[in-house]
């Protein structure tokens, strides 16, 4: 099992009380503690251009699978500093754009703060019984995602210390 950046996440999940069957996996660039650093948050700060443009394209209700890739957001502005200064109050992008299509839009207006919600997605804490190959990649200017492979990678070492986890870091 493996994946980068969202599906390094859903890898990362997937370790998680994994199936015997499983035997190796890889989670690369995958956020860890989505609150206290990586992607959305970074420390606690939120950041809204990043979560607005992800989200807006990435994250929204589908209702099947489809190969057609999500159409870009259409700002109408090429200047990004206008169009959120012209937003207003950040409960105007479900009235304005997103009517509450885009779940995980709606977990950032409803969850500001590191609560239970956010706690119970840390991913690191819960890298228990470890009984697999694990290869954790990393980069070192990753801007959305260098916090949470760190995270996994000692969870992994320290809660299984029989596991032969490797790391690779690279640019």
């Amino acid at each position: 099992m493996w994946g980068i950046s969202a599906a390094g996440y859903t890898t990362a999940m997937g370790m998680i009380g994994a199936h015997p069957a499983l035997m190796a996996a890889s989670p690369q660039a995958s956020p860890g503690d989505q609150f206290l650093g990586d992607d959305y948050h970074h420390y606690g700060a939120f950041r809204l251009m990043y979560a607005f443009d992800w989200t807006s394209g990435n994250a929204r209700i589908r209702s099947g699978p489809t190969e057609e890739r999500p159409k870009p957001f259409e700002y109408g502005t090429p200047d990004g500093y206008r169009f959120f200064r012209e937003l207003g109050p950040l409960s105007n992008v479900n009235l304005k754009y997103f009517q509450d299509q885009v779940p995980t839009w709606n977990e950032f207006v409803y969850h500001p703060a590191y609560d239970a919600y956010w706690q119970g997605k840390n991913v690191p804490k819960d890298m228990k019984n470890v009984r697999f190959a694990v290869l954790n990649v990393i980069g070192w200017f990753d801007a959305e995602d260098y916090y949470g492979p760190w995270g996994i990678y000692k969870a992994v070492e320290k809660l299984n210390p029989e596991n032969r986890s490797i790391v690779v870091v690279g640019p």
